[in-house]
């Protein structure tokens, strides 16, 4: 796992560039039955993508007995995104401190910046993701 870290070193500092389109139900903010005229990015899907992009820039160094999971994440959500914008990422690996590997990043969409956030993905081997779930399942029997 230690190669595999040092590899992903190459990536530090390097910036990353995401986009998407607001066209799809699975992004719209659906927490209340206000019913708006226009359906708007949610906080939580915006999330979501975020930490899938940091998963697609290491994911070239994972082995096959590798996982990387998503262990902090420091999110502002700062400006409202109606259907139909694109959505922009920049994101990059600002610093590695053991298996930790940590992110930072903006958001913005066609009109200004929606938002800031950090976020830590820890690298772990899946033996050890299989066990540590097994023995939280047992502890329930």
């Amino acid at each position: 796992m230690h190669e595999v870290l040092e590899n992903i070193k190459d990536e530090f500092m390097k910036e990353y560039n995401f986009e998407f389109q607001l066209n799809s139900e699975l992004y719209y903010w659906t927490e209340t039955n206000l019913n708006l005229k226009y359906q708007v990015l949610s906080t939580s899907s915006l999330i979501e993508y975020v930490h899938k992009c940091g998963f697609e820039i290491i994911k070239p160094y994972l082995t096959e007995k590798m996982v990387c999971v998503v262990s902090k994440t420091n999110f502002e959500h700062i400006s409202i995104t109606p259907q139909g914008f694109k959505v922009y990422v920049k994101l990059k690996v600002s610093k590695i401190i053991g298996n930790t590997i940590l992110f930072e990043g903006e958001a913005f969409d066609e009109i200004n910046k929606i938002a800031q956030f950090s976020f830590e993905r820890k690298v772990i081997s899946k033996k050890t993701l299989e066990r540590k779930s097994l023995e939280k399942l047992n502890k329930l029997n």
